[in-house]
């Protein structure tokens, strides 16, 4: 239990750092269209759902990949499936302004079975590689910080 606690917070500072990277500042544009942003979250989601490592991480750059290891997907799969329950839809996406230059973010609001769940994708303005990943939801927020 206490190894899923420190692998969840591990993949938490990474995808905050990214995140903090790719919030604020003038607005950017992606190499990857939002057409394209909403089927890719569309399949990470399903992937989560199913617990399939190699679609999830499919599209992710080797350093986000090293970030989160099959044992780490699998901890956080359980952890929000268990506080918000199963990918249903993607409900809206925007382009978010990029605090560093270099990076975007998109912010993808989905639903899940208990809850609104946003998801985040953080890119190079010119990749097509997933940079960071990052869930934000009241529940699965809690959970996360459950002892």
């Amino acid at each position: 239990m206490q190894l899923r606690k420190t692998t969840l917070v591990l993949i938490l500072l990474a995808s905050l750092t990214l995140t903090a990277l790719a919030a604020c500042g003038p607005q950017a544009t992606a190499a990857v269209s939002e057409a394209y942003v909403t089927t890719l979250a569309e399949e990470k989601m399903q992937a989560l759902n199913d617990g399939d490592y190699a679609t999830f991480t499919a599209d992710f750059s080797d350093v986000l990949v090293g970030a989160i290891p099959e044992e780490s997907f699998q901890d956080l799969r359980e952890t929000i499936l268990g506080a918000s329950g199963r990918f249903e839809s993607v409900t809206g996406l925007r382009l978010a302004n990029a605090k560093t230059p270099g990076y975007v973010n998109y912010s993808i609001t989905s639903k899940f079975e208990e809850e609104e769940v946003l998801l985040t994708l953080v890119y190079a303005v010119d990749g097509e590689q997933v940079e960071g990943i990052f869930f934000n939801a009241p529940k699965l927020n809690q959970a996360m910080q459950a002892p």
